[in-house]
């Protein structure tokens, strides 16, 4: 290819190339009696909803405290290993948020209600990033959006505090008689495409009552 011919496509390719679309900087916002969740990296930030908590799942602790009334010591050893305990499993909870983020997965909230039979999916939100190789628009976005569902979701466009937005939602017949239920809201800045999902195998009402204003108080620092 000539000089002019590769100059002429170079040209060409760089006029179709998406425009990059970036989110707004807005202040963090949460609903009252919200708090707000932060990734490991401190860029993206959610509210968390009553009930609900930032983190994965972990076994119950024992209160060997409670015990105490019956070590002649006054219990302070049991106290001790309770709270040796509670730190173990902060730090492994957090060693995995860690791990869940290299994956993509910035953050996790789960329903700290009934917890999931074995194969049923857990009832949480989370924000998922994934990078592209360069600036990616909403409708490509949305199209790599439809691959998380099983059956076509109902799109929307909508607007967010920090931009343009898409929701998409599905509720689909597994195989064994359940039924799941997704949300996702889905927002581009730049190279980058956030999904915030919803799911649960509980009343769609699970997610439907808390995806709007959880969605509504996304962030993402530039």
């Amino acid at each position: 290819m000539s000089r002019a011919l590769l100059f002429g496509a170079l040209l060409l390719a760089g006029c179709n190339r998406t425009p990059a679309v970036h989110v707004k900087n807005v202040p963090e916002q949460a609903p009252p009696s919200w708090t707000m969740a932060h990734s490991p990296d401190g860029k993206v930030s959610i509210a968390v909803a009553p009930g609900w908590r930032y983190g994965v799942d972990r076994m119950p602790m024992i209160d060997l405290g409670a015990l105490q009334s019956s070590d002649p010591e006054g219990g302070k050893p049991l106290e001790q290993m309770t709270s040796d305990m509670q730190n173990s499993a902060d730090q492994e909870e957090l060693k995995e948020l860690e791990e869940m983020a290299k994956r993509g997965i910035v953050i996790n909230v789960i329903s700290e209600g009934t917890r999931p039979i074995p194969g049923e999916a857990r009832t949480r939100y989370y924000v998922l990033k994934t990078s592209h190789g360069g600036p990616i628009s909403l409708v490509e976005a949305a199209d790599i959006e439809r691959k998380h569902y099983v059956l076509k979701p109902k799109y929307d466009t909508i607007q967010l505090p920090i931009g343009e937005a898409l929701r998409c939602q599905a509720k689909e017949e597994l195989r064994d008689g359940g039924v799941r239920h997704q949300i996702s809201y889905v927002v581009v800045d730049g190279n980058d495409m956030y999904s915030l999902r919803f799911v649960t195998q509980e009343s769609a009402q699970t997610i439907e009552a808390i995806a709007e204003p959880a969605a509504q108080s996304l962030r993402i620092k530039p």
